[in-house]
Order: C-alpha cells, then sequence, then structure tokens
C-alpha cells in the first residue's frame, strides 16, 4: 500500500513539474465624463511568455456557445476566465490621476503551454479571421 501512494504522490510530482504558471490581469476603470467601466484583459507583453495577446477594452470575446459579448465589468470577465481555469490570486488598485483609480485583478492557470493557457480564450476578430477568413460580415 506504501508503494502504491509513494508511486502516486511521485506520478503527481512529475506531472506538476512540467506545468508553468501563466498571469493575466483584469484591468477596468471608469472611463471620464461618460460613466462607463471600461475592462480589458492583460496577458503580458513578451510574446514567449504570455498566453495571448491582450484583449482590449473595444473587443468582443466568445463564450462556450461561441456567441460573442464585451467585458463590461470586472466581474463578467472574472467570470468568463474562471469558467475557463483561470484562478483568482491578488487584487488591487493603482491611481491613474488625481480622481481616477484602475482596478486590477491577477489571475492565473497553470499549462504546460501558453496555448494550452488560453485555450477558449478567442475574441471576434480572431475567430473571424481563424474560421471565416474575413469574408464574412461582423457577428452581433
Amino acid at each position: 500500500m506504501k508503494k502504491i501512494f509513494l508511486f502516486l504522490v511521485l506520478c503527481l510530482c512529475i506531472s506538476a513539474a512540467s506545468a508553468r504558471r501563466y498571469y493575466c490581469v483584469i484591468k477596468g476603470y471608469d472611463a471620464a465624463f461618460s460613466g462607463k467601466r471600461m475592462v480589458w484583459l492583460d496577458f503580458g507583453g513578451h510574446s514567449k511568455y504570455r498566453a495571448r495577446p491582450s484583449i482590449g477594452e473595444n473587443e468582443k470575446v466568445a463564450d462556450e456557445d461561441g456567441k460573442f459579448f464585451k467585458l463590461r465589468s470586472m466581474v463578467d470577465a472574472m467570470n468568463y476566465l474562471s469558467a475557463k481555469g483561470w484562478v483568482l490570486q491578488q487584487t488591487y488598485s493603482t491611481a491613474l490621476g488625481e480622481h481616477s483609480m484602475m482596478d486590477c485583478w491577477v489571475l492565473y492557470k497553470d499549462a504546460e503551454t501558453p496555448e494550452e493557457a488560453a485555450e477558449g480564450i478567442l475574441t471576434q476578430e480572431e475567430f473571424e479571421k481563424r474560421f471565416y477568413n474575413g469574408n464574412l460580415p461582423k457577428l452581433e
């Protein structure tokens, strides 16, 4: 019994050793004079390490049914990413100016490759390029 337990622990350690941790930051702030909340996902700037390019505040993302929506709140973004396996690690706020704050939620996902970490995260523009080569009108 002890040998089986030791073998299972060893297998678990080996599989965990091949994965690495990828990070994403959900950023949100209230746009000046419009009252709208601007939200976007930041997956980092260095192409070697990021799980995918950043998703800007004007981009739509796909849900699990392939329907597109805009991230309208920090909670929208958190629910979207948690469904894709991302885990909240930390939150913080930073001043953008005298009367403006940006909220940041740091998330992580353990995966073996950046492609695995980014699995299921797709913008409308990427979807159209990948599946329709840009020949169809914009999906609404």
